[in-house]
């Protein structure tokens, strides 16, 4: 049987390669397969079952609405795909199913696409990635713990997708390079990418830019123009759409409500990117959601990195500088490959959440490991001593980043867990202090929950949308504790002249916590004026629910009009909200309520 095997891949050693980085890329993640249903933003991503069945206006729906401010029509598409497949009992462990699926295919693209990609040099030598090299490339990032926040993360369905059709995108043009054509593929892949997921790849246009200036020998505009114009035009089309957004984009970026500005938002990309850059070489103490960036606790590990590997390169120790060419058309274009891409979720731009994550890594680390691919070759060409260490090497590499990655992976067995495991640093990140003071308070333990505000509190860092959090906490406890009209004042101070920028840097339990024992506090007061701020209050969760249940929104909109005394308004608000939930049994009591008012009248 060995023999047969090694037949098999002597002959088709693409294919054998191919089918180990698959299964690889898959088995360290299957047993996330039955975590628990919903994770953080999971349930508004899946948890709407009517918005899955096969119907045109679903379909539409998608087409035409955001997802927690993000138009990303593919991915709950992708959902849709999902729900016909499994039904909503087990919606869960099909979407993570699928999610792994889409990232072994990933894995399996990125290793044809190394093993497509071939340099040759003046002095008439080439370097190109025989299977070893790529197999150890896409093996690396196929195991890699980071992968965990994508795969695992039902609602980071995006970024599993996006790097699938990025990877695929610049597949078909070195496809099509190879064979002096042009690739129709890449352009579309790129627009549908942008158009349906996120615009993390905006830069792939300079990416394909700096691989064809490495590939050619001589630079020639009218043959750049010739292979990169597609690209270009498809992302100039997808801004052009969305001119509107980015307009919006750019007038948060130089607000004076920005948390970052200047000289402080370069640094804070800077450090982004070197963290990104680290973190993919040495995965140690990774954390879910924003672990890293506070101005405060500003770590030198990954400097320390940087500054080796570059000592170590330009000392001539790995590469020979006879080698230059090896600098010129590798080197460096990978690093430039690596922060073009990291560019667009390094918090240079308001872009999506303007801090560190693991997940974010995902497209990026790819260039990381074309490099270290690459000098994996030179070190096996021109060093014949490492020839037997290097394999060793290796391995034990890929068996670390394992070992991390199944230590690592219960972290997101459920929403407690990754907490903890979110809390579990010497400085926990603001965001974090934020979902563990609103999960305490979800199970009424008033202390637990003070307990994290307090620590929130003795940061210095903090913004105007962090006060706001602390002092709605600070209402709710007073509330709790008996003293209801200092409570309520408190929460009114934020609730009666909302900011909705700075309200939504809040968990959303928090705020709707928050709105609800407000709007309930009046209701009881029975007077006039608090009957009308009451019903503005629910409008006010009405908007917010719009960001992510349309159900919540038609109902808390009935609420507001019966409130208001306007029941026919109410009576269509809860129909519509029927119409998409018929079985819920919060909605017909309302409407059973308002239609009894209605006969009154």
């Amino acid at each position: 049987m060995w023999e047969k095997a090694k037949e098999l891949f002597q002959k088709h050693p693409d294919f054998c390669c191919a089918a180990a980085v698959f299964i690889a890329a898959m088995l360290p993640f299957l047993p996330a397969i039955p975590f628990d249903v919903y994770i953080i933003d999971d349930g508004i991503y899946i948890g709407q079952d009517f918005l899955f069945s096969l119907k045109w206006s679903n379909i539409k729906y998608h087409l035409t609405h955001e997802t927690l401010g993000l138009f990303s029509p593919l991915v709950m598409l992708s959902f849709m795909l999902d729900y016909l497949i499994w039904g909503s009992d087990i919606l869960h462990c099909g979407a993570r199913l699928h999610n792994i699926i889409l990232h072994s295919l990933s894995m399996v693209l990125f290793y044809l696409t190394l093993r497509q990609l071939k340099w040759k040099f003046k002095d008439g030598d080439d370097l190109s990635f025989p299977p070893f090299a790529a197999l150890f490339a896409a093996l690396a990032v196929a195991v890699h713990p980071q992968r965990i926040e994508s795969v695992v993360w039902i609602a980071e369905r995006k970024d599993v997708l996006i790097s699938t059709l990025g990877i695929a995108a610049i597949y078909f043009f070195i496809l099509a390079y190879k064979r002096n054509r042009v690739s129709f593929l890449t352009p579309v892949l790129l627009f549908i990418s942008l158009w349906g997921v996120k615009p993390m790849l905006l830069t792939l246009p300079l990416i394909l830019t700096a691989g064809f200036f490495a590939a050619e020998k001589r630079f020639e505009f009218k043959r750049a123009l010739r292979f990169l114009s597609g690209s270009y035009l498809a992302t100039a089309l997808y801004l052009l759409i969305n001119i509107p957004t980015y307009r919006e984009v750019a007038g948060r970026m130089f607000s004076s409500n920005s948390s970052a500005s200047g000289t402080s938002r370069i640094f804070l990309a800077s450090y982004n990117i070197l963290v990104y850059f680290g973190k993919t070489l040495c995965p140690v103490k990774l954390n879910p959601l924003y672990p890293l960036v506070d101005p405060e606790t500003v770590s030198f590990r990954y400097i320390v990195i940087l500054l080796i590997i570059v000592a170590v390169l330009i000392s001539g120790a790995i590469i020979p500088w006879a080698k230059r060419e090896f600098w010129s058309k590798t080197i460096l274009p990978c690093g430039l490959m690596f922060g073009l891409a990291a560019a667009p979720i390094s918090s240079i731009t308001r872009i999506g959440n303007v801090d560190f994550a693991d997940r974010y890594s995902y497209f990026p680390s790819l260039f990381i490991w074309a490099c270290v691919a690459g000098l994996a070759v030179v070190i096996y060409r021109n060093y014949f001593h490492y020839r037997k260490i290097l394999p060793v090497f290796m391995s034990g590499y890929l068996l670390a980043l394992l070992l991390i990655n199944v230590s690592y992976l219960p972290a997101w067995k459920n929403e407690e867990s990754q907490i903890d495991a979110m809390l579990d640093t010497p400085r926990p990140h603001i965001q974090a202090l934020k979902l563990a003071a609103t999960s305490e308070l979800k199970k009424n333990n008033i202390d637990n929950a003070l307990k994290w505000t307090a620590v929130l509190q003795s940061y210095s860092n903090l913004n105007r949308g962090d006060e706001i959090f602390i002092t709605g906490m600070c209402g709710i406890v007073e509330i709790a504790n008996g003293q209801s009209e200092k409570g309520i004042a408190k929460l009114n101070s934020f609730l009666s002249k909302p900011d909705w920028f700075l309200i939504r840097t809040a968990p959303r339990e928090f705020i709707r916590f928050c709105i609800l024992t407000s709007a309930n506090w009046h209701l009881r007061q029975r007077k006039t004026e608090n009957t009308r701020y009451a019903a503005n209050l629910y409008l006010m969760l009405a908007q917010l629910a719009g960001d992510y249940s349309q159900v919540d929104k038609f109902n808390f909109e009935g609420v507001a009009m019966m409130i208001s005394g306007k029941y026919p308004e109410a009576e269509l608000c809860f129909i519509n909200a029927l119409k998409l939930s018929p079985d819920d049994a919060n909605i017909q009591k309302n409407l059973e309520a308002v239609r009894k008012r209605l006969v009154k009248q």
